[in-house]
């Protein structure tokens, strides 16, 4: 739940207030999303937002003192960071779980942001260069981003070119 709800101060009458509840929602699920992905190493057991520090099912109580008090937020691996479209990726999910919720982005910025991630080029992301204007063209093989355990088995849901 994001913090405005856990402490009860949600304008009920402004649309704007669920879209903002939302795009923090939205924050966690592209949390989960990343955490799957190859490009950050091992892929570990699936652990929902906030698992390593409350058990399932938690209470709102539980949930107020780690968001509100301790303004917690699930963690963001160093390893997450090395690879330019992923560290990107952890910067819009990090924006988008801002504690306060006029100063998170908009859905439409997060929109924004993915076009750009797609128009990234490959070959500069694979090496952390953005000045390398030697090529200009993205093979297959740098689609390196995949959920990888899924119960269906190895589906490409957020490719990081």
């Amino acid at each position: 739940m994001a913090p405005e709800v856990l402490e009860s101060r949600v304008n009920l009458e402004d649309l704007e207030s669920f879209k903002q509840m939302d795009v923090y929602s939205m924050a966690l699920v592209l949390w989960e999303m990343a955490s799957r992905c190859e490009v950050v190493g091992e892929v570990k057991n699936y652990e929902l937002p906030f698992g390593s520090k409350v058990q399932e099912q938690p209470c709102v109580d539980t949930m107020r003192d780690i968001v509100l008090h301790g303004r917690g937020r699930p963690e963001i691996p160093s390893s997450w960071l090395v690879h330019q479209g992923m560290r990107f990726l952890c910067d819009t999910i990090t924006e988008c779980w801002d504690h306060d919720p006029e100063a998170r982005l908009t859905a439409h910025c997060v929109a924004e942001r993915f076009n750009l991630m797609a128009q990234m080029d490959c070959d500069d992301i694979l090496n952390n260069n953005t000045d390398n204007e030697a090529s200009k063209t993205a093979s297959p093989e740098a689609e390196i981003c995949i959920i990888t355990k899924s119960i269906s088995g190895t589906i490409p849901v957020l490719v990081i070119t």
